[in-house]
């Protein structure tokens, strides 16, 4: 007698890693702020979750972007790599923008960004214990598989704030593979977000600007964070965020001119989480290209107001 062993896994609305700095590099998220800033720029992320909790999340995104032309047009791409346990995942897309001016005081860019997801399960790393001591698992079979995808979002600009809309991949993707009885499959659901925030003037140097994120996913909990940001000449920016019901933390930024570094912590209300972990540590260096075109930022400048007279 023969006995035939099926195993199922099913793996539902996984949801995209968030960055407590995202204010700062928006293309992750949305490709129609893609040359936004007048400016070239290179921008490099990486992220940390749970210190101290072996093979825990850890994300890397790089995002070039810079306007053509008139800089009604931007182009640009952003690779982002988000490694769980033994799940390894790389996406690269090409990142397009055009800008609509909708009044003397409001922009209108729309954006769509082309590429794809590689995604790999290093299986085989995986140890059990056995008669024989640590020993690998004959029927742990590495996986890897290609799946393109394509992203939209719209991105509003005024003098004192802005309103993000994006889906930055609108296919929901599955993963599947059978090996000798052993079944894998996951999707990837379509993420959505919008992101709204004001700049208010506090004096001639200093502003705050509060603002948020949420975020949507099918058949997982929606995201909301919350922001706000102490800014003293565009040069100096310190923040506090609040996660809707898991976290909270603080994030600072330095501009040096041709430079920007930022750093975010961020702590967990999960007890579990806490007891093995010490929360998460983020890093974002940017990089501009070409000479400063005036003040750069999310809402739009005087200098933004010249340029499209």
């Amino acid at each position: 007698m023969m006995t035939v062993c099926v195993f199922g896994k099913v793996l539902v609305a996984q949801q995209d890693t968030h960055f407590s700095l995202y204010r700062h590099h928006m293309t992750i998220f949305n490709p129609a702020v893609t040359g936004l800033e007048g400016n070239g720029f290179l921008k490099l992320s990486t992220r940390n979750q749970w210190i101290g909790e072996e093979q825990a999340p850890r994300t890397q995104a790089i995002s070039f972007g810079t306007p053509l032309g008139t800089e009604r047009i931007g182009l640009g791409f952003n690779v982002i790599n988000d490694a769980t346990f033994v799940e390894d995942q790389t996406s690269f897309f090409v990142n397009f923008s055009y800008k609509l001016q909708l009044n003397d005081s409001a922009d209108l860019f729309l954006g769509i960004q082309a590429g794809g997801n590689t995604f790999r399960i290093n299986a085989s790393s995986l140890r059990t214990i056995g008669s024989d001591g640590i020993i690998g698992d004959p029927f742990l079979i590495d996986h890897g598989q290609f799946n393109p995808n394509v992203g939209v979002g719209i991105y509003i600009r005024t003098e004192k704030g802005f309103l993000s809309l994006s889906a930055p991949r609108i296919l929901s993707t599955k993963r599947f593979m059978e090996e000798d009885g052993f079944f894998t499959t996951a999707t990837d659901r379509v993420h959505s977000y919008i992101s709204l925030g004001r700049q208010i003037a506090m004096s001639e140097n200093w502003t705050i600007t509060p603002y948020f994120m949420s975020r949507f996913v099918n058949d997982a909990p929606i995201f909301h964070s919350f922001n706000t940001n102490l800014t003293y000449d565009n040069g100096f920016d310190f923040g506090l965020e609040y996660h809707w019901g898991s976290g909270f933390g603080a994030n600072l930024m330095i501009d040096l001119g041709s430079m920007s570094f930022g750093y975010a912590y961020t702590h967990y209300l999960n007890d579990e989480i806490n007891q093995s972990a010490n929360g998460s540590h983020e890093l974002l260096l940017k990089v501009m290209l070409g000479s400063r075109k005036g003040k750069v930022g999310v809402v739009r400048q005087d200098n933004d107001i010249e340029n499209d007279k």
